[in-house]
């Protein structure tokens, strides 16, 4: 599932999505949107479980490879798979350029067809997504 918390500066999107998360029966990592998908395949916890081919993905990201958008959604939703249940919170999506916006929205399409991964989402403007949104007003 990929979920979208959205509304203006200050309503309380971040502390609504740290409550779910404090909540929810799984495990989380928490990111910030702008952050290079890289960085937050690098931040996932390895798996005991992870193939020959993302064992090596991984250890290619540790050496600074350069992988294509498309590469790292591939890594990245693998590793949500393996860490399953798991949520990633991703913060303030607002701020992605439009390249960085539409590797998320590759990622949100894959998780939402893994079982056990989640996307919880928080931004100020309503992402044109095939997400899931929840509008937080005053």
């Amino acid at each position: 599932m990929a979920v979208v918390l959205w509304g203006e500066p200050g309503i309380g999107k971040t502390h609504l999505a740290r409550a779910v998360l404090r909540e929810a029966p799984c495990a989380s990592i928490s990111i910030r949107a702008r952050q290079p998908l890289e960085q937050v395949a690098l931040a996932v916890p390895r798996s005991p479980q992870a193939g020959a081919w993302l064992a090596v993905s991984i250890e290619r990201l540790e050496r600074g490879e350069r992988f294509t958008g498309e590469q790292l959604v591939k890594v990245l939703a693998a590793q949500l798979a393996l860490r399953a249940p798991v949520v990633l919170h991703v913060e303030d999506l607002h701020e992605c350029s439009p390249d960085q916006l539409q590797l998320w929205r590759t990622l949100a399409a894959r998780v939402t067809r893994t079982r056990g991964a989640g996307l919880l989402v928080t931004s100020r403007t309503l992402p044109q997504t095939a997400l899931n949104r929840s509008t937080l007003i005053r």
